[in-house]
């Protein structure tokens, strides 16, 4: 992959709340490479971290240093979009075809690559990473690996295409945990990652889901997608008696928070799986883990089920085009980061850096 994968007019970070467009040579594409122009590119929480703290992971990165690094503060990584070159190597590719990126691209000989297990390659590059150093899909044009790249159907939008990336964490999370039909599960937060967790939980063939989150929209979404159970933890005062001790064969918590993991653990039964999606520093007491013989899973991304996700979106049997609430163009986003963070109707935002492929 290129030093910098990014050009065309391109989102580049200056500060906190402040990303400015700049105009960057369009990259050329390597042997096994296309060349795509970006139709679309979602909002994840990793992206305001980056955009109201200029921190990921604990890590500060410093202006005007962070623009000498191939990651450029250029964020995104839940991309799609259209092919407009492609690299002499390339023979299952075509200029127009439609495609969602797999954004995390591993070395392939490392051991843990060996075993299948990519997302955890130590040399993995990833769109729009400070930490892995790679730039990211805001702009108008990237080049990505050709065999991380999943042909759209026409009955795939390249909203649903983006997408595909918080989708494949909810389906890890499930193939994780194990689930099977007749697991009654509670989901621990209704954020973007929460909701397609739930309808990753749904496509298992689940009957039994319950939700909390302290946010009324996402809970009434929820709701809507398929929960039998919302529960608002900030404001029900009779949150305990929905959350009963022990009730639930599998937990997953999409936050991140103490009492969010707390709450997995007090609420599933015995011998029960409690999956870790969320990401934030965290004390947990594991007396609790122990006593009830619990297995504790975390999750760090995903592998090998982006073509799963296509084949749910393609067959209509995950149908996620409800959770993009707002739509931007590229000159508008600071605004998109705004109402990331500060509108409470939104769910998914997402920015369209060439109009002309929404």
């Amino acid at each position: 992959m290129a030093t910098v994968a990014s050009g065309g007019r391109t989102a580049v970070l200056h500060g906190v709340s402040d990303v400015r467009l700049e105009q960057l040579p369009i990259p050329t594409p390597g042997d096994k490479d296309v060349l795509i122009r970006v139709a679309c590119v979602g909002i994840c929480g990793s992206d305001l971290s980056y955009y109201y703290k200029c921190e990921i992971g604990g890590h500060v990165f410093k202006f005007p240093d962070i623009h000498q690094t191939n990651f450029r503060g250029i964020m995104g990584h839940e991309a799609s979009g259209q092919i407009v070159g492609v690299g002499k190597s390339v023979t299952n590719f075509a200029i127009g075809d439609r495609v969602a990126m797999e954004p995390g691209v591993p070395c392939g000989f490392c051991p843990k690559c060996l075993k299948g297990h990519y997302n955890l390659c130590p040399k993995l590059e990833f769109l729009g990473s400070y930490l892995s150093n790679h730039s990211g899909a805001l702009c108008e044009y990237i080049i990505h690996p050709a065999s991380f790249c999943f042909k759209l159907p026409e009955s795939v939008s390249y909203a649903d295409g983006a997408l595909m990336e918080p989708l494949s964490v909810g389906l890890h999370a499930v193939q994780r945990a194990n689930i099977s039909i007749g697991d009654k599960v509670l989901i621990t937060g209704a954020g973007p990652v929460g909701l397609l967790t739930l309808l990753a939980v749904k496509s298992c063939g689940i009957t039994s889901i319950t939700i909390t989150d302290i946010n009324d929209n996402r809970l009434a979404k929820a709701k809507e997608l398929g929960a039998n159970v919302t529960v608002n933890v900030s404001t029900n005062n009779n949150s305990s008696e929905q959350l009963i001790d022990n009730t639930f064969d599998v937990s997953i918590d999409c936050t991140g928070v103490e009492s969010s993991i707390e709450t997995c653990i007090r609420c599933t039964d015995k011998g029960g799986r409690v999956v870790l999606v969320g990401m934030g520093p965290m004390k947990v007491e594991l007396r609790t883990v122990q006593i009830k013989e619990l297995n504790v899973m975390g999750v760090f991304r995903y592998r090998n089920v982006y073509q799963k996700a296509l084949d749910l979106l393609s067959s209509k049997k995950i149908d996620v085009s409800s959770l993009v609430s707002h739509h931007y163009d590229l000159d508008d986003v600071n605004q998109a980061f705004e109402a990331a963070k500060k509108d409470v109707s939104a769910v998914k935002v997402v920015i369209h850096p060439n109009k002309d492929l929404r």
